[in-house]
């Protein structure tokens, strides 16, 4: 009843300090392949109990057990730039020894472009050190 009556007496309710989480830590791939290997071949669990205890889906066990190396990740697609539409206009301009202000200027204006001059003069400067 006084530690309602006096809230500062106390912590605030759900403000404990966190305790030890019960999610398992990430490990890498390999490591987990390797983990689950071990414990088919030394326990012979079956593959429900293979998930269970490693918390995947049987995909990823059958995967681990009949590859000894988890499959390399995909590359990722290049993802488009900001230039990539006007390209075609900065090059012939670079070519022409323009300055990033002058390509940028020319853009905004002939072009009705809406593009920062910080990614023109970076995209400039990068063709001009190659």
């Amino acid at each position: 009843m006084l530690r309602k009556t006096l809230s500062d007496t106390g912590p605030a309710p759900g403000r404990d300090k966190p305790g030890p989480s019960n999610k398992p830590k990430r490990i890498d791939k390999a490591e987990l392949y390797r983990r689950i290997r071990h414990d088919a071949e030394t326990e012979n669990l079956s593959m429900r109990a293979l998930t269970r205890r490693h918390h995947v889906t049987g995909r990823t066990v059958k995967a681990a057990l009949t590859n000894p190396e988890p499959p390399a990740r995909k590359p990722l697609p290049r993802r488009p730039s900001a230039i990539d539409p006007v390209q075609h206009l900065i090059e012939p301009l670079i070519e022409n020894g323009h300055r990033p202000t002058e390509i940028w200027t020319r853009l905004m204006d002939e072009h009705d472009v809406s593009i920062s001059y910080g990614l023109i003069r970076l995209y400039v400067h990068n063709q001009t050190t190659r």
